[in-house]
């Protein structure tokens, strides 16, 4: 089975499967779900997460992207269309 890239974001071209934390993030999943399929460093670090918000990442892990070998238009639509197997 296939899941589509609905739920996981890029952050500093490491890509992570929010979806278990998706009904705990203390923001809301709406949070999580406007930052789906596209890079969401810029919205992390705005928010200023905390050191154990940090290190609690690790766990949603997934993979990484090279962004320099993928122009931008492509990488969006790269993440937005990824599949992991289950």
């Amino acid at each position: 089975m296939c899941r589509l890239l609905s739920e996981y974001f890029f952050f500093f071209d490491m890509v992570y499967d929010v979806t278990p934390f998706m009904d705990d993030h203390p923001g809301g999943d709406e949070v999580l779900l406007s930052s789906t399929g596209k890079d969401a460093t810029n919205d992390f670090e705005d928010v200023g997460h905390s050191d154990s918000a940090r290190e609690m990442m690790a766990k949603y892990y997934i993979g990484e992207i090279d962004a320099s070998t993928v122009p931008a238009k492509r990488l969006a639509f790269a993440v937005r269309h990824f599949t992991k197997k289950e």
